[in-house]
């Protein structure tokens, strides 16, 4: 089983990046969920990016190659701060 894991995980990112461009742009525009008092509704495909995030950031923090606080790192954690704070206000 492990013998196949580099396997698996080469396959999935290149299935995933398809399965996102292909359902971005082709499948329907229709709201799965509404959230009530906005005009926000949550699409299907929003859930499959959400899917394919979660396993990339599992799968790095695994490698341990995701370094938070380099340059990028930084700059990432500056605008969620300010986001949050936007959003608090």
């Amino acid at each position: 089983m492990l013998k196949l894991w580099p396997k698996f995980e080469a396959v999935f990112f290149k299935y995933s990046l398809a399965a996102i461009l292909l359902a971005i742009p082709l499948y329907p525009k229709f709201p799965l969920l509404e959230i009530p008092s906005t005009s926000v509704a949550v699409r299907l495909e929003d859930f499959l990016i959400l899917g394919i995030f979660i396993f990339w950031a599992v799968w790095y923090i695994r490698r341990r190659e995701l370094r938070l606080f380099g340059k990028v790192g930084i700059t990432l954690l500056v605008f969620f701060a300010i986001t949050l704070l936007s959003t608090l206000s």
